[in-house]
């Protein structure tokens, strides 16, 4: 389950996150990861530990900052996170042993928190990136990550009419809008999440989100190496 870019600030009340926190927490999920942009008003750290504490995943609780977190408190937002019961995956790799596979899971606020050595992941049978900002793709693809995980569009949160989103703050414009892109080799695929919130409260035709992926092992004996037996069947889910 991916929860990402809640902006926690006085123009949403708290009542909000914490009703879909609980909804959200009726999944049941193996992992949840949350990608980044947690608030915008220092005055809503106490809303952290209520809310995120409610998120729970039968093999862990991971999460990221984003650019918001940085341009704030990154130390406190990394504190307040830990205390509601996720690790910090800030620049670094862990290893998830699951019947018998590996699964490296990673995570990187880059170009505004640290980067990412991608080496350091190569043995893993599958390697799922939390990346705040979907411009990580290009180079996580080339460098074999199966799913990359991100935020930060917003989906661009003003969608007009055949237009599409007005403002989009990313390198590569609208390209990485919202939804499933394919890239690399592999090849590999992308996630950019809507988000919840925003520092402005204004949406139209882009809809809050959190989202539930189903992964479905292929069968060992279709495929020739482990890391591509775990080619998804991603499930969607608002």
């Amino acid at each position: 389950m991916q929860i990402t870019d809640t902006h926690f600030t006085h123009c949403y009340r708290r009542e909000f996150f914490e009703i879909i926190a609980d909804e959200a927490a009726r999944w049941e999920a193996d992992l949840v990861a949350f990608t980044g942009d947690l608030l915008d008003d220092p005055t809503t750290f106490d809303w952290v530990e209520p809310v995120f504490s409610k998120l729970r995943g039968r093999l862990g609780q991971y999460a990221i900052l984003g650019n918001h977190d940085h341009r704030l408190r990154p130390g406190r937002a990394r504190r307040t996170l830990r205390k509601a019961g996720f690790a910090d995956l800030e620049g670094r790799w862990e290893r998830i042993e699951i019947e018998g596979a590996t699964l490296a899971l990673g995570g990187t606020s880059a170009p505004w928190g640290p980067s990412l050595d991608y080496a350091s992941a190569a043995d893993a049978d599958f390697r799922i990136l939390l990346s705040h900002s979907p411009d990580q793709f290009p180079r996580a693809a080339s460098n074999g990550v199966e799913l990359v995980l991100a935020g930060h569009n917003h989906g661009g949160q003003i969608r007009l009419p055949i237009f599409g989103p007005i403002l989009m703050p990313s390198r590569y414009s609208r390209h990485f809008d919202r939804g499933f892109f394919r890239g690399g080799p592999t090849p590999s695929l992308l996630y950019v999440s809507q988000g919840l919130a925003g520092k402005h409260p204004i949406r139209y035709g882009c809809s809050p989100e959190i989202t539930r992926f189903t992964l479905r092992a292929t069968p060992a004996a279709k495929l020739p190496h482990a890391r591509e037996q775990a080619d998804a069947g991603l499930v969607r889910e608002w």
